[in-house]
């Protein structure tokens, strides 16, 4: 539908209006001026559309209390260019494509409490102008491409209680004149380009929930003024260059429920104090320069859901374990990259009753895969790959009724793949998807779905055959079974995992064609059954017309367009040999 032809056949209509909300996918067009004019106007929503081009030069607009023209791909007003010759070509090329925010709106709308101009095409500085806004409670300029300092007006806002102004490009530090900004809620300046340090003002913020600053080049130490945000509940300085030891006095902070400190370069004495949030549900401290041990004062963690401490050079896997194992709550554990070369211990562990995703990759752990993980029954995604793990895979793991996420590869793992697996319910009904409703659940959800169904058991030393019952699994996207000595042929109900988009059975020595069913995974992008001893003709059609000679190489006995073309088979053999 084009917005301008709406407006015109209505446009009669339109004098009176308070109210308009065509908020569609399928709305389109340019903005139309007179939508810009209406007196009586209160609230115009035009958001999650396809809108395009600029928004209007002159906005009159008395009576707008809320403007969302979010989602769309507006742009600004463009600036004038002087025509003076000694003008930079560059410069004029620069300007030429900047298009601005409009901050007209706030000239003679006194009345404006919203303004969301997020997820669009505008370019360059934010003009002064929106200091005009005195109501203004909640701006949206996020997801655009603005650049530069904020401008001075801004914060003016005094009764500004939401600022969201991540995903842009804005520079230079936060200036210490965002404390005047203390009524705000929520404030969001992640994913710039700010740097220096925290300005110590943010304990004037009596009423501060969420603060997000991740994805920026912000130094320095944790201020201790964020100890003063009692309110605070979600607090985010991912990717930083924060250093040094950890002020924050857990606490001042009762309702703290989220920290992410992931990727700086945060010292191990942070640990101690952290361990006094006990109301921490989601804690990230990834990639930083822990080093040492996790303290024993972390059991007292008792709502923590959510833990991440990968690539931070920890030490000594066993005690840590007997440590968290008494956090109760504790459902996801990210411990990668740390412990090196450590033996993981096998038994007297047996704590851990809720976790449903368990990640301990990169770490070069020795030992058999763990007892203790038997009492791990909700287990949705274990992750022990790229580790020196020997002995079987334990058989019990097929038990796991909700296992749909198996990373076993680059071990030293032997014997024969466990035909328990194929019992793995997870990978073979499919059950709908039910989307929580509460913050913390959702945050699980999202992490966990975003896993692809996977089995990759790569990279190690199993024999034995590929199960025919692996036909069961419905669901299952990713199979790996590369590089292993495993034997037999590929089962011809292999074709039956509907949902299979890599299936990788290079590098072992399975014999046999390759079933032509195969070319009904409708799904299948990747293939590879190099380097076996695999005979006979290479499928034709399906998914199979877009793999290579790479996927066959290696089979001394097989033909097909791919590799030597196929003559006709006599009756002392049925392999293929090349034509004459």
């Amino acid at each position: 539908m084009n917005l301008r032809g709406i407006v015109s056949k209505s446009l009669g209509n339109l004098d009176q209006l308070r109210f308009l909300n065509i908020s569609t996918n399928y709305l389109s067009g340019s903005l139309p001026q007179e939508l810009f004019a209406l007196q009586h106007l209160e609230v115009l929503d035009l958001s999650n559309s396809q809108l395009s081009g600029l928004v209007p030069e002159v906005i009159n607009l008395p009576s707008i209390q809320v403007l969302n023209l979010a989602n769309n791909a507006l742009e600004g007003r463009q600036p004038i260019l002087s025509k003076s010759r000694n003008l930079p070509e560059f410069i004029i090329r620069y300007n030429q494509f900047s298009s601005t925010v409009d901050a007209g709106i706030c000239n003679n709308s006194p009345q404006t409490r919203v303004i969301d101009l997020s997820s669009n095409r505008f370019l360059g500085n934010l003009p002064i102008g929106l200091g005009n806004c005195q109501s203004l409670k909640y701006l949206f300029l996020d997801s655009n491409n603005l650049s530069g300092s904020l401008p001075d007006d801004l914060f003016k806002l005094s009764s500004l209680k939401l600022l969201d102004i991540h995903g842009n490009r804005f520079s230079g530090k936060l200036d210490k004149r965002m404390g005047n900004l203390s009524g705000l809620i929520y404030l969001a300046v992640s994913y710039n380009r700010f740097s220096g340090t925290i300005p110590d003002v943010l304990g004037g913020f009596a009423n501060l929930q969420n603060f997000s600053a991740q994805g920026n080049d912000l130094e320095g130490q944790l201020l201790n003024s964020l100890s003063s945000c009692s309110t605070l509940e979600h607090l985010d300085l991912r990717n930083n260059l924060l250093n040094g030891t950890n002020n924050l006095n857990c606490t001042a902070l009762p309702h703290l429920h989220f920290l992410d400190l992931g990727n700086n370069q945060l010292e191990a004495s942070i640990l101690d104090q952290l361990s006094f949030c006990r109301e921490l549900k989601s804690l990230n401290l990834d990639g930083n320069r822990l080093g040492g041990q996790i303290p024993e004062s972390f059991k007292n963690l008792q709502s923590l859901v959510y833990l991440s401490v990968s690539k931070s050079t920890l030490k000594n896997i066993s005690k840590t374990l007997q440590i968290l194992q008494q956090c109760q709550s504790l459902t996801m554990l990210l411990l990668g990259a740390n412990f090196k070369s450590e033996e993981i211990p096998h038994d007297g562990i047996w704590g851990f009753r809720r976790p449903k995703l368990l990640s301990i990759p990169d770490s070069a752990l020795s030992g058999a895969i763990p007892l203790w993980l038997k009492a791990c029954g909700k287990l949705e995604v274990l992750d022990l790959s790229r580790n020196h793990l020997t002995g079987i895979i334990a058989p019990w793991i097929g038990s796991f009724n909700n296992l749909f996420y198996l990373d076993l590869p680059n071990n030293s793992l032997t014997g024969e793949i466990s035909k328990n697996l194929v019992q793995l319910i997870k990978l073979i009904v499919f059950d709908p998807l039910i989307k929580p409703n509460q913050q913390l659940e959702t945050l699980t959800y999202e992490l966990l779905h975003a896993l692809p169904e996977s089995i990759d058991l790569s990279n190690n030393r199993l024999s034995g055959q590929v199960w025919p019952e692996f036909g069961n699994f419905a669901r299952l996207q990713i199979l790996d079974l590369s590089w292993n000595n495993i034997t037999g042929t590929i089962p011809t109900n292999s074709s039956l995992m509907l949902s299979l988009e890599i299936l990788d059975l290079s590098h072992n020595d399975l014999s046999g064609s390759i079933p032509i069913t195969l070319t009904n995974l409708s799904f299948l992008s990747q293939f590879s059954a190099a380097y076996n001893q695999l005979s006979g003709v290479i499928p034709k059609g399906g998914q199979f017309s877009t793999v290579t000679e790479a996927n066959f190489e290696g089979n001394l006995g097989i033909c097909g367009e791919f590799v030597l073309p196929c003559g006709k088979p006599t009756h002392y053999s049925s392999h293929c040999y090349p034509k004459q």
